[in-house]
């Protein structure tokens, strides 16, 4: 299933199936000063009419950042682990068991997600926002394969948490401040 997400922040963002225009998931952000995250919600609307809160993560700087998901409060490292000090991949464990990787590559530009069990099988991949200048113009969007669905949620609540810190880590890059 391809997203469309309404804009190229993963903090305010809204997925909406690519195929029918309909809303699946909306992040809301709260912010501190100079823009800093506070806290941001994760609302899923997958059933026509109802809409949940699915996910929230408090944003901290010094102490850990808090995930509240699936009845949990939890430590941001004790759900998302990051496994490289050098670039961006974070693991977690979805809710069928299983050891799943994002990679943003050396480049920033691309997120996917594997299996650790199966790398070569790309179970999702978000691709960046196009102004159309070279190549056609397109919105920022997240394709999660069939392989995919049953772990849906654990993606999206994931993926707004991994495509922040890539865009940080894009933005710190571009502004002479690391690589």
């Amino acid at each position: 299933m391809e997203f469309t997400l309404s804009t190229t922040n993963p903090l305010k963002a809204i997925f909406t199936n690519s195929v029918d225009g309909r809303e699946y998931y909306r992040v809301e952000t709260q912010h501190r000063l100079l823009c800093f995250p506070k806290e941001s919600t994760i609302l899923s609307s997958r059933k026509e009419g109802e809409t949940i809160e699915l996910a929230r993560i408090r944003w901290h700087t010094i102490a850990p950042t808090i995930i509240e998901y699936r009845g949990n409060e939890m430590p941001r490292r004790d759900f998302i682990k990051k496994k490289s000090c050098f670039r961006l991949l974070t693991m977690f464990t979805a809710s069928d068991g299983r050891s799943y990787t994002w990679n943003a590559g050396y480049s920033l530009r691309r997120l996917r997600l594997v299996c650790d069990n199966d790398p070569d099988t790309v179970i999702a991949v978000s691709r960046r926002s196009n102004l159309g200048i070279i190549g056609p113009k397109r919105k920022a969007s997240l394709d999660v394969s069939p392989a995919g669905m049953n772990i849906l949620d654990d993606i999206i609540v994931t993926f707004t948490w991994t495509n922040y810190i890539r865009r940080c880590m894009e933005s710190a890059r571009n502004h002479g401040h690391g690589g």
